[in-house]
C-alpha cells in the first residue's frame, strides 16, 4: 500500500481530513497517512474517506479491501 501511495501525486505536506464515519475525523497531514497507513486503516472493520482541504481530490479505502483515488475537477 505504502508504495502505491508514494506514487500519488499529493504534497507530504498537504492537509487532509480523514473520516470513517459522519461522527468521526481528524485533520492532518498527507505524510502523516502515507507514513503510518495501518495506524489508521484496518482490514475487515474500517471504511476510510480521505480528502484534503483544497478538496482536490479523493481516496476511499474500505473495509473489504477496495482502493480508491480519484482527481477532482477544479471549483
Amino acid at each position: 500500500m505504502k508504495t502505491w501511495m508514494d506514487d500519488l501525486p499529493i504534497a507530504a505536506d498537504e492537509p487532509i481530513v480523514i473520516s470513517w464515519s459522519h461522527e468521526l475525523a481528524v485533520q492532518t497531514k498527507w505524510e502523516i497517512l502515507r507514513e503510518s497507513w495501518s495506524d489508521f486503516w484496518y482490514p475487515s472493520s474500517d471504511d476510510l474517506t480521505a480528502i484534503p482541504i483544497s478538496s482536490d481530490w479523493a481516496l476511499a479505502a474500505s473495509h473489504d479491501g477496495l482502493f480508491e483515488w480519484a482527481k477532482t475537477e477544479n471549483r
